[in-house]
């Protein structure tokens, strides 16, 4: 499993590479979103004395980030790549403008 995985991104290696960087300007506002919920979490545990509310901050975090549109997109385009061979990124953002508001009800 982790040889055809290796195999499929050698395969589509240039695509890869444009979609990281995609990812990584598209992403941001969800990045950015989920460091000020992180943040205010672990400044509202501070204050109110729960240190539990930190760690709520960061899975809520986390969760914004994962379900984000441009990860549906990573996700639905590596799906393509190993199930189906070809596709391209093309076909790939179509399939997740279907599925983006399905990834952000969770």
């Amino acid at each position: 499993m982790v040889r055809h995985y290796f195999l499929t991104l050698y395969d589509h290696l240039g695509q890869a590479v444009l979609l990281n960087l995609i990812w990584v300007i598209s992403a941001f506002p969800w990045i950015a979103l989920g460091s000020v919920v992180s943040w205010t979490a672990a400044a509202a545990g501070d204050v109110l004395g729960h240190s539990f509310l930190a760690g709520v901050g960061f899975v809520a975090a986390a969760g914004l980030i994962l379900l984000s549109p441009p990860t549906l997109f990573l996700f639905v385009t590596a799906h393509h790549w190993v199930h189906e061979g070809q596709g391209g990124i093309r076909g790939a953002w179509v399939m997740t403008r279907r599925l983006a508001w399905r990834a952000q009800a969770g």
